[in-house]
């Protein structure tokens, strides 16, 4: 495998590795109780029966959300922007959830992750390692913020330089 194969299997790898263990680290619902807790939601009189009118409640106020200036119909620009505001919100979620989980990482809060820090964060991850001396480009026994964005950064620009290339 040449190198730079080997070096985007590596960035995938830390991309997917980044996301499979935040999302084992969330101690996420299961999908019943998740189903209980948005039935209770909507059950806003607490009869264990949700109503017509508590369903019809709840799409209402999605439509009131998209009907931006309140005219009692929705428009393409009126979705296309709440759509936009909502993968905004989205995008700044993701980016809080990324710095909480290179927080977690950081034990010691020194605002960059040791091989040791990175290590123990994926105990079952025989290839973390490799991983981690991939990301810590200048070779300082840490990784930063930085060196994550610039190896995010570089993954970015070879996938759009494989997808001009298909075109």
């Amino acid at each position: 495998m040449n190198t730079s194969k080997l070096f985007v299997v590596v960035i995938l790898t830390v991309l997917l590795v980044f996301m499979a263990t935040y999302v084992l680290a969330q101690q996420r619902p299961s999908k019943g109780e998740f189903l209980d807790a948005t039935f209770e939601a909507i059950d806003t009189d607490n009869d264990g029966k949700i109503s017509r009118d508590e369903y019809m409640k709840i799409s209402e106020e999605r439509f009131d959300r998209f009907d931006i200036n309140d005219d009692g119909y929705l428009t393409q620009e009126e979705v296309k922007e709440t759509a936009a505001d909502k993968s905004e919100e989205l995008k700044k979620k993701a980016i809080q959830k990324a710095k909480i989980r290179f927080d977690s990482i950081d034990t010691d809060n020194d605002g960059k992750i040791s091989k040791e820090e990175w290590i123990s964060a994926h105990p079952n991850q025989p290839q973390a390692g490799e991983m981690f001396d991939q990301i810590d480009s200048d070779g300082d026994g840490y990784m930063t913020k930085a060196e994550l964005k610039d190896i995010i950064s570089k993954a970015k620009e070879k996938r759009e330089k494989r997808l001009q290339k298909k075109e």
